[in-house]
């Protein structure tokens, strides 16, 4: 307990090989009691992978900002503002993967679910709200991220809030990103029509008759401020494209 997980480099904190395209203003250090007070989760289950707990993180934890906010893209990102908007039985991959990522790349990152509870992935990983469904407003978030998982999606897009914010951040060609059934959320905020987008393939027809142009097979298909994937497997593709856009984004911003 305690031991930091510390990247095997140079003093940097990170691989020697990667030193010169990882223009990082410093590493961080997660020790395992850190990763523990972050979650919110101070005992462990099985193979050592934290096991929830009724335990909360503290009060001034619940704004999940990061640290470094120049990530890997060497583009400040400290103030571009994401939000993950899931529900019950969501795609465990497809919400733990991209919330980090984007941390990781320096997002401020909110969670929005339905009443502002927590709610539990398919295989059981916590995802701790930060904020009701019912408070999203377009004017204060860059980026909403869909993640799948057949049910979590479902439930969600039967959110009238949830449609208007999403229907607003298309309507100001703001970042919308879903994966695997998160564009079934589209298809209900009736955005599809003439975009070209992929996702999971059991719901290409309900995409096609949105009016979607659907991408059978590919990992990520980006049309202006769209980015869709089919799989959790894509996840690697579909951040990257989702932080590529964002850092774009912020770089027009500056320039």
């Amino acid at each position: 307990m305690g031991k930091d997980l510390r990247l095997a480099g140079d003093g940097a904190g990170y691989p020697s090989n990667l030193a010169g395209t990882m223009r990082m203003r410093r590493a961080t250090v997660i020790t395992r009691s850190d990763y523990a007070d972050f979650l919110g989760v101070y005992d462990t289950g099985r193979d050592g992978f934290p096991a929830a707990t009724s335990e909360r993180r503290p009060a001034d934890a619940d704004r999940h900002v990061a640290e470094n906010t120049y990530g890997f893209t060497g583009v400040d990102m400290g103030s571009t503002r994401a939000v993950i908007i899931t529900g019950p039985g969501f795609q465990d991959e497809e919400y733990v993967y991209p919330y980090y990522r984007l941390l990781e790349e320096g997002f401020d990152v909110q969670v929005a679910t339905k009443d502002g509870v927590e709610v539990k992935g398919k295989y059981g990983v916590p995802a701790r709200a930060t904020m009701a469904t019912t408070a999203l407003d377009a004017s204060t978030f860059d980026l909403v991220l869909l993640p799948g998982g057949f049910e979590a999606p479902d439930r969600v897009r039967l959110l009238p809030e949830v449609i208007a914010f999403v229907r607003e951040m298309n309507a100001r060609g703001k970042l919308i990103a879903a994966i695997c059934h998160g564009p079934w959320i589209l298809v209900t905020a009736d955005i599809c029509r003439g975009r070209r987008m992929t996702g999971f393939w059991s719901i290409e027809a309900d995409l096609r008759n949105a009016g979607a142009d659907y991408q059978h097979k590919a990992p990520v298909v980006v049309d202006g401020n769209l980015i869709t994937s089919p799989h959790y497997q894509n996840n690697p593709d579909f951040m990257r494209a989702v932080v590529d856009w964002m850092a774009a984004r912020a770089a027009d911003k500056v320039a």
